[in-house]
């Protein structure tokens, strides 16, 4: 895989409800995604800070890629996820306007057609927010 790559093809996301724009690196397990949130995005406020809850987004977006990049290397069409639980969501820092967010996101665990994945969104190497998701892919 050549990085970085638009993110597009594997969200069903899609502006301006779609925070990550790049997949950097991918593996069966683990993806490393890049989102900026402009000064006009839906979730910064007048002072450049994003809101919170964007940076959840942006570890269930980052999730969905891992789903959808998988999907697509075994030759399937794109599942849908839903995000069914929020554990240990910690923002440790705020994010503004113009930054580059890094996030990267891990499964730690699988059960049927349900997925754990530990997330961790960085500035400059700064860890500002992590936190645990619980999803489930819907089959066809």
């Amino acid at each position: 895989m050549s990085v970085p790559q638009d993110i597009a093809p594997y969200l069903p996301h899609r502006p301006p409800l779609r925070f990550v724009q790049s997949l950097l690196e991918c593996t069966k397990d683990e993806v490393i995604t890049e989102g900026v949130f402009g000064p006009d995005s839906i979730v910064v406020d007048r002072e450049r800070v994003v809101d919170n809850a964007a940076l959840l987004e942006l570890v269930a977006q980052s999730y969905a890629a891992l789903r959808g990049f998988e999907d697509q290397q075994r030759g399937f069409a794109t599942a849908n996820g839903y995000l069914v639980g929020i554990t240990q969501f910690t923002a440790h820092a705020a994010a503004h306007a113009g930054e580059a967010l890094r996030v990267a996101v891990r499964t730690t665990g699988v059960f049927e057609d349900f997925f754990v994945g530990e997330g961790r969104v960085t500035r400059a190497g700064e860890l500002i927010a992590e936190g645990t998701l619980k999803v489930w892919m819907q089959k066809d």
